[in-house]
């Protein structure tokens, strides 16, 4: 698949220059499956480290593109579905796993934005979108209000709106 990409070095020399080589990527001696004596070969830390392997990479977040708006040719923003990460933002309070990581995040940050100059508060702000961003979360609003059965129809913000946004939250978390 095209999200696996092998990263392969060739390592030439003794079985100890090899070592001391590879120990400077961050690989313990004990990784490598050659013993220098007999030559025997011992796959048990390998298997270990694979295994590790796997399950960080199961572990790992699906990460959106920055702009992951979609557009119609009218440059009105296509109808989505939100998902638990999504920020919801309506009039109202709304629990959803996104709206609380940002507001934790807005609260972690408060006093730094609060006394931060205008570059430090972009920076902030950026910061705490491109986090939600990496949990697969999208900033949306809601469009219109269904009467039907088909339920309500949820667009992503463009960059501006969403910006003003976190700048909002910021400024309700200073009132309290």
């Amino acid at each position: 698949p095209p999200h696996f990409r092998a990263k392969t070095k060739l390592h030439y020399g003794s079985h100890q220059e090899c070592q001391y080589l590879l120990s400077g990527y961050g690989i313990p001696r004990k990784a490598l499956p050659f013993t220098v004596p007999d030559n025997e070969i011992d796959l048990t830390y390998h298997r270990h480290w694979f295994q590790q392997c796997i399950q960080k990479e199961q572990e790992l977040p699906i990460v959106l593109p920055t702009s992951s708006a979609r557009f119609d040719r009218n440059g009105e923003s296509l109808p989505c579905t939100p998902n638990d990460n999504d920020v919801l933002c309506i009039g109202r309070r709304f629990n959803s796993v996104g709206n609380d990581r940002l507001l934790s995040m807005a609260q972690f940050h408060g006093e730094l934005y609060a006394s931060g100059s205008q570059t430090d508060r972009r920076a902030i702000i950026d910061g705490m979108i491109e986090q939600v961003r990496n949990h697969s979360g999208r900033f949306l609003k809601l469009k219109n209000k269904s009467k039907s059965d088909e339920g309500d129809v949820w667009v992503e913000l463009e960059e501006k709106e969403t910006l003003q946004k976190v700048q909002q939250m910021f400024r309700n978390l200073k009132r309290k």
